[in-house]
C-alpha cells in the first residue's frame, strides 16, 4: 500500500494541475487532520508509513473537496488566527492573516487606553466567527466585549470558538447593525469591523474558493461596499465615548474612500495601517464629538 508520502505528493501533482494555490501545504495539511494533527512538523514521522484503509479513503475523499475548490480551512474545520485555534465553517467568513492587523491597531489602542483606566468596552461589528473578539478578549481579559452579527448560524459558532477558548469577558448578540444600531448600549472606547466590503459588481471577480462557498452576506453589502462604513462613521458619536475609536479593515484599495466618509463626520483619522505588501488594509480614526 501507498506511503503517507505518496499520497501526500500525489494529492500535490493534482492541486498543481487543477491551479489550486499553496498545493504542498494543502496536501500537507489535508493529511494532518487526517491523523488528528495540527502541525506539519508533526506529520514528519508517519511519512514512510502506509495510512490505514479508512484514513487513506478519507483523505482521498478530502482531497476531491479541495479539487472542487473547497476552502481547505471548511474542510478541516478550523484554522489559526492571532495565535488561537478558531473553528470555521460555511456560516462565517474564513478569518484572514490581513485581519489581525485590526487586532494589532486595537491593541494599540487599548494600550493607550489602559494607562488612564482600568477598563474598556469594546464592540466588533459583524463578527462572524468572533476571531477579532476573542482575540483581543483573550488579550484584554479585564475588558468588557461584545461582538455582534446578523446571522443566527454566524453566532453559534463565533459561541463555540467562545466555549473552546474558555473566556468569560465575550458576549454575542444578534444585531441588524444597519437597521438596529440604536439597540446598542453606546459609550465604546473601542469599535472594530471587518465589515462586507467587496462592491456586489465585483463579486464574480473573486477566487472561486470565496465566492461560491463563503457568506455573500459577509462579503457586500450588496452595493458598493461602503455602506457599513458610512453607517459607522454617522453613528460614530452615540456608539463611541468622547475620545473613542474605530478600526476597520478596508479593501486593498478602499482606505481612501473610507477615510473621506469618516473625516465627513468629523472622525479624526489617527493613522492606517498597511499589511505586509504595503496595502492599506485597516482604518484607525477617533471621535471628536
Amino acid at each position: 500500500m501507498p506511503s503517507w508520502s505518496e499520497y501526500i505528493d500525489s494529492a500535490i501533482t493534482r492541486f498543481t494541475l487543477e491551479g489550486v494555490d499553496e498545493a504542498e501545504i494543502n496536501a500537507h495539511y489535508l493529511a494532518c487532520h487526517c491523523l488528528g494533527l495540527w502541525t506539519r512538523s508533526e506529520l514528519r514521522p508517519f511519512l514512510d508509513h502506509s495510512p490505514r484503509p479508512p484514513e487513506a479513503t478519507l483523505y482521498n475523499s478530502l482531497v476531491e473537496r479541495r479539487l472542487a475548490h473547497e476552502p481547505l480551512q471548511y474542510i478541516i474545520g478550523e484554522t489559526e488566527f492571532f495565535g488561537l485555534r478558531i473553528f470555521c465553517s460555511p456560516e462565517a467568513l474564513i478569518p484572514r492573516a490581513e485581519t489581525e492587523i485590526v487586532v494589532e491597531e486595537a491593541l494599540r489602542e487599548a494600550e493607550r487606553m489602559l494607562a488612564t483606566t482600568s477598563r474598556l468596552r469594546i464592540l466588533d461589528i459583524g463578527t462572524g466567527s468572533g476571531a477579532i473578539i476573542l482575540a483581543l478578549a483573550s488579550r484584554l481579559q479585564q475588558c468588557e466585549c461584545i461582538g455582534i452579527d446578523i446571522s443566527a448560524d454566524a453566532l453559534v459558532l463565533a459561541e463555540r470558538n467562545k466555549a473552546r477558548l474558555g473566556l468569560n469577558n465575550v458576549l454575542f448578540l444578534q444585531c441588524d447593525f444597519l437597521s438596529e444600531v440604536n439597540s446598542l448600549k453606546g459609550n465604546f472606547d473601542l469599535v472594530v469591523s471587518n465589515p462586507p466590503y467587496i462592491p456586489d459588481d465585483d463579486i464574480n471577480e473573486l477566487a472561486e474558493e470565496v465566492k461560491s462557498f463563503e457568506p455573500r452576506v459577509a462579503l457586500t453589502d450588496g452595493a458598493d461596499g461602503l455602506l457599513f462604513y458610512n453607517h459607522i462613521a454617522t453613528n460614530a458619536a452615540t456608539l463611541l465615548t468622547d475620545t473613542g475609536v474605530v478600526i476597520v479593515e478596508t479593501e486593498f484599495k478602499g482606505a481612501p474612500k473610507v477615510r473621506a466618509i469618516f473625516q465627513q463626520q468629523g472622525l479624526k483619522i489617527l493613522r492606517t495601517a498597511t499589511d505586509l505588501l504595503s496595502y492599506e488594509r485597516a482604518v484607525v480614526a477617533q471621535n471628536t464629538k
